[in-house]
């Protein structure tokens, strides 16, 4: 149909801009791989990664969050949900509070602009 410019959005949560550190943890078969990274985008529902390699589709990890506005570090479960130039992890363990915490970083951030 030509008045649509594009696919409309399917995001369940806002995304935002961010510079967040994070450590993300894989449990392989005898060991435990940890990397530092930084996010560049954040919502309620998970975090997105550039400058991250190898890790597959799929993949569960641990992360370690260092959300500015907060005190203490976060530590939650995610999932790698794809990879085009960005890793998307999307959260599987959020408590109420950590849901809290992130979407009160969240606000306080510029919307994130659409990747093409």
């Amino acid at each position: 149909m030509a008045w649509f410019s594009r696919a409309p959005d399917r995001r369940t949560f806002p995304r935002f801009e961010a510079e967040v550190p994070l450590v993300i943890s894989l449990v392989a078969e005898q060991e435990i791989a940890s990397v530092r990274a930084l996010a560049d985008g954040i919502s309620e529902g998970g975090l997105s990664v550039s400058n991250l390699q190898g890790l597959p589709v799929g993949q569960a990890v641990s992360l370690e969050i260092r959300l500015p506005t907060a005190t203490q570090p976060i530590w939650v479960e995610a999932v790698a949900t794809h990879n085009s130039g960005h890793y998307g992890l999307r959260f599987t363990s959020l408590t109420d509070e950590q849901r809290k915490l992130i979407k009160r970083y969240c606000r306080l951030q510029p919307r994130q602009k659409r990747r093409a």
